[in-house]
Order: C-alpha cells, then structure tokens, then sequence
C-alpha cells in the first residue's frame, strides 16, 4: 500500500512540475496583419491545421489580429511575451517598425518565424514566403508579351504601383522593373500607396485615371490585390477597360471574378499558396520551440 502511494504521489508530483513536456504541449503566438483579408484568412487556416498536425490544443495556439495596425501588432507580441509563449509567428505590418519587438523576442529568448514580410533587425530562426521578386518578374513576363502583342514590339509605359513599408511589395516592384529593363522603349513610372488597404489602392487607381488619359499608359503593375483590383475598378468605373492591362499579385475572390467578367481590365495575377505559407510557419516555429532544427532559413512556399 506505501509502495501504491509513492507511485501515485511521484506520478502527481510529475504531471505538476511538467517533466512530460508533450503532455503539456508548446504555446505559440500568431500575430497577423490581419484576418479580413483572404490571404489573412486562408494563412491563418494553414497555420492552425499544421498546429493541430503537430498535436498543439487548441487553447495552446494564442491568435492576435492586428487590425492592420503597427501598433497592435507591437503591443499583442508584448502580451505574448509577458504570457510566456515558447515560440511566435509574426506576419509583419511594417517590417522596419516590428524590429523593436523581435528583438525583445530574442531577449526572452523567445524563438520568432517571420512570415510573407521579413523584418528588417532582429533575429529569426525562419522566414516563410513566396520568391517575392520572382512574382515581379512572372509579371513583367506577361506584361510585356501583351505590349509585344498590341504594338508589334515591346514599347509602352507601364505604371507600378508599390507600397514601401513592406519588403515584399518592394522586391515585387523590382522583379518588375528588372524584368522590363531589357526593354529601351518600355517606360516604367512609379507610384506608392501611403496606406496598404483597398481603399487607398482605389484611391490612387482612380486618381491616376483622372492623370493619365485615355492611351496614354498600357500597364498598370499593382504590388499586391489592393492596387490591382484598384486598377480594375477604375477601368470599369472610366469604360477604360480595353486601353490597359493590370497585371498584380494574390488570389483572392474579386480578382478571380474579374477574370470571368464580360469586360476587364485584369490581364492577370501571380497566385501566392497562403496556406501553405501558414503550414509551413507553424511548422518552423514549433521545431524551434522543441529545440529541434527549424532548416535552412528562408523557406519559399509555393506559387500556383
């Protein structure tokens, strides 16, 4: 009988101090740009079937959306940090302003998995995205057959529609802008949204209309689906839809519409794999979390 309850008294004394680490799984920490978008949702759809792959609980995978704000995502990495999570995933707002907050993560010794956005300093033992450049590139590809195909060689002026606070919208823009430099009479002119929200790519779309008349440009580059569909709206709301072309990046339902109307500006869009991108972060930042090697760094998911 004394033999029964040192047992159960040493097996008490176990399960409370945590010594079967699996059984009190790994907390991690996802702090989003947002969750209103598709590419929002669909990552955030990847990451929490990985983590429940992985056998996290669900109460173990602590989700913040950060409303589109840098100061959110500052202060819910913040929370996280105090919370005592064991490793984050972090799809960066801004990626020069969350450097501050990786850096607390690494003085926690908290290990961080970057996302779709690759911060600018502090550590990460990953980051997970899309060959950022190269979805410049397939779009400059397309765009210039379609100059080739209207003029008989490849001239025009193409406008790019960029958003700098964010690397990956900036490699875009250059993939773009390199692929057409072999190009002498293709003419690139640049533009950058203040906000990276519909409402501003429909904004500047719709101003830029207003400044160049009709013929007067034959490509309009968007750096993400906010500009992009932005530049489609614009065509319809001017019946411009057969003097340009958008060409832009990421699967979402109003571009997919867009390319069965009966009449559209879209020439076509580069299509990342967002849950895949979210697959793979948990992934990571779960191995690193276990002590286990996360891979090579920059692991570059899939392209549809």
């Amino acid at each position: 009988m004394k033999k029964l309850l040192g047992l159960v008294l040493i097996l008490m004394l176990v399960l409370t101090t945590g010594v079967f680490a699996e059984e009190d799984g790994i907390r991690i920490g996802l702090v989003w740009q947002n969750i209103t978008s598709e590419m929002g949702s669909d990552m955030q759809a990847g990451a929490m079937y990985m983590a429940n792959e992985l056998g996290l609980k669900k109460e173990d995978v602590l989700f913040v959306d950060g409303e589109s704000s840098l100061e959110n995502q500052i202060n819910a990495i913040d929370d996280l940090i105090v919370s005592g999570i064991d490793a984050i995933v972090i799809w960066p707002y801004d990626d020069f302003g969350i450097g501050q907050s990786i850096i607390s993560c690494n003085e926690a010794g908290i290990p961080v998995v970057t996302v779709d956005v690759m911060a600018q300093t502090g550590e990460v033992v990953n980051h997970v995205a899309s060959d950022n450049y190269e979805i410049g590139q397939i779009d400059g590809k397309y765009a210039a057959e379609y100059l080739f195909e209207k003029y008989g060689e490849y001239k025009g002026t193409c406008l790019a529609i960029g958003y700098p606070l964010l690397n990956s919208t900036r490699d875009r823009v250059q993939g773009f802008k390199d692929y057409m430099a072999q190009y002498e009479n293709v003419k690139i002119e640049e533009y950058n949204l203040q906000n990276h929200t519909f409402e501003d790519g429909q904004a500047m779309a719709d101003d830029l209309l207003q400044r160049y008349p009709e013929g007067s440009f034959d490509i309009f580059m968007g750096c993400s689906c906010a500009p992009g569909l932005g530049g489609c709206v614009a065509a319809s709301t001017f019946g411009r839809e057969d003097d340009y072309k958008v060409v832009c990046v990421d699967n979402i339902a109003q571009l997919r519409a867009e390319c069965t109307a009966e009449k559209s500006a879209l020439l076509g869009f580069v299509a990342q794999d967002p849950f895949d991108m979210g697959m793979t972060s948990v992934a990571k930042a779960v191995a690193a979390a276990r002590g286990e090697d996360p891979g090579e760094f920059m692991t570059t998911t899939n392209l549809f």
